[in-house]
């Protein structure tokens, strides 16, 4: 192997014995910390890059004396062992490779760990011996091993200790822990009860945000498992989302009306608040599954959310964990097996003459029947497709194809002669078309928000996802003229406004 050498000083400076939850961050703790960041590598574990071919070959640096540990995060597709660490000193020697990896404590075979990536840690204690050689790790620039990673820290560790930066390259590099129970914050929180529903302990992936690791994990997919990206950008720091599943396969069963995804998952939120996520499927994963159908996510087998549906990805927006507080969500993905689609717009007000007709638009096949039935408080109002009303409310839609029902809700206002919410304020207004406007948001209390723009007669126009705060100002516009209802869904609590474009 040839071994090119890149000398990094060596900060010298005695470390003190106090644990990493005191530690302002982890920068302050370590010894030697490198990451990498070549954008332009072929390859990558959760989005997360090598280091970068002018790094490779050997980084030296110095050894402390007494304890020493450190981690490894690497992905190898060679079939011999390659060197990930080579310390070459008087009174000890020792080669890392790629395969010093217990293969008794995996469930997959070594050889597709290691191509999926995977964590090594290893310490050693050199006692009071002063160390004057050199501590040599190794990344050959002409192999197909690649490190992404290093850290090394000059202190005995507690297990704790281990834990803490175990879950960090976990959740950074979707790489399942072997152990589901070192799941652990650094503020030492348990973020992973593996004693809750161990059937969901598999391919766990997550989420996180710490000042203290420099981390801001807002997408991740499994290293093994790729069928789901989560993703969120409403994280602060300290929270944390993480997701497991059953492991099954990725086919779809019969479950009379609907078709269910034999694989589940279990989210665990460790937060007080509720989170805001995207779940994306990827659709060549599946098995049997018909992308001309309604495909659903179900939460705790009660609130169902539509997914968008193209012919790479599912994509559930806007899905909200923790609703309940117990900071535990079961999550299932269904599709039915109507062949009729319904399209029902959120919102719809009532015209001048005090009166609004709502109008779902509705694809079937030339085969297939339906009936549509209309309902107010679980009682029947109207059997026609079109829905002519004079009142306010909460109104559902319930359309029955072969035995199957679909619900949709949908929501009727007064007419809206000027700003309704006093936190969120419209201005100029009116506008003339093309031209910007700003809405700027000045809400109690930080909160998730998102943006619905609606014509009058309730069709959507747009729709967005703004994020997490209590201040914030934005500008849009619109192109066409006419009186639009801006309705700003603060912690999915609707807010109202107006706004003339002439």
């Amino acid at each position: 192997m040839i071994k090119k050498v890149l000398s990094i000083a060596t900060l010298c400076f005695a470390l003190t014995l106090q644990t990493q939850v005191n530690a302002q961050n982890l920068k302050s703790e370590a010894k030697f910390w490198i990451k990498g960041s070549d954008a332009k590598s072929a390859v990558n574990l959760n989005g997360n890059y090598p280091l970068s071919e002018d790094n490779q070959g050997a980084i030296m640096t110095q050894l402390g004396e007494n304890h020493s540990n450190f981690y490894i995060v690497f992905q190898s597709f060679d079939a011999n062992a390659v060197d990930l660490a080579d310390m070459n000193m008087k009174c000890y020697q020792q080669k890392i490779t790629t395969q010093n990896i217990n293969p008794q404590s995996l469930d997959v075979p070594l050889s597709e760990k290691i191509q999926t990536g995977a964590i090594l840690k290893y310490g050693f204690n050199l006692g009071n011996y002063k160390v004057t050689d050199e501590f040599m790790l190794v990344n050959n620039d002409k192999d197909r091993t690649y490190i992404y990673e290093i850290i090394y820290m000059n202190k005995e560790f507690t297990d704790i200790d281990h834990k803490y930066l175990q879950t960090y390259l976990s959740l950074k590099y979707g790489i399942s822990l072997i152990d589901n129970n070192n799941y652990l914050s650094n503020e030492n929180v348990v973020l992973w009860d593996n004693s809750y529903a161990p059937e969901f302990n598999k391919n766990i992936i997550g989420l996180g945000k710490s000042n203290f690791y420099d981390f801001n994990q807002n997408s991740s997919i499994n290293s093994v498992d790729k069928l789901l990206t989560v993703s969120s950008n409403s994280l602060r720091n300290e929270e944390y989302v993480l997701i497991g599943n059953t492991a099954k396969s990725n086919r779809f069963e019969n479950s009379g009306s609907e078709m269910v995804l034999d694989k589940t998952y279990l989210a665990q939120t460790a937060s007080e608040s509720e989170e805001n996520v995207t779940l994306t499927f990827n659709n060549s994963l599946l098995e049997n599954f018909d992308t001309s159908k309604m495909v659903y996510l179900t939460i705790n087998n009660d609130v169902k959310i539509k997914g968008n549906v193209d012919k790479n990805a599912i994509v559930f927006n806007d899905v909200i964990l923790n609703s309940n507080g117990s900071g535990k969500d079961l999550l299932s993905l269904s599709y039915d097996l109507s062949s009729v689609k319904a399209e029902l717009a959120e919102a719809w007000f009532l015209n001048d003459r005090g009166e609004i007709t709502i109008k779902p638009e509705i694809k079937a096949d030339k085969k297939s029947d339906y009936t549509v039935a209309w309902y107010v408080n679980d009682k029947l109002i109207s059997n026609k497709k079109d829905l002519v009303t004079n009142k306010t409310g909460v109104y559902e839609m319930r359309v029955t194809s072969n035995n199957v029902t679909n619900s949709y809700e949908t929501n009727v206002y007064n007419k809206i002669d000027g700003k309704v919410s006093n936190e969120i304020t419209v201005y100029p207004n009116p506008v003339t078309a093309g031209q910007d406007f700003k809405i700027s948001y000045n809400l109690t209390s930080e909160s998730n928000v998102e943006l619905y723009v609606y014509q009058m007669n309730g069709k959507l126009v747009d729709q967005r996802t703004l994020g997490r705060f209590n201040q914030n100002e934005f500008n849009y516009k619109l192109d066409s003229s006419g009186v639009y209802i801006l309705i700003s869904k603060v912690d999915r609590k609707a807010n109202i406004n107006k706004i003339i474009v002439k």
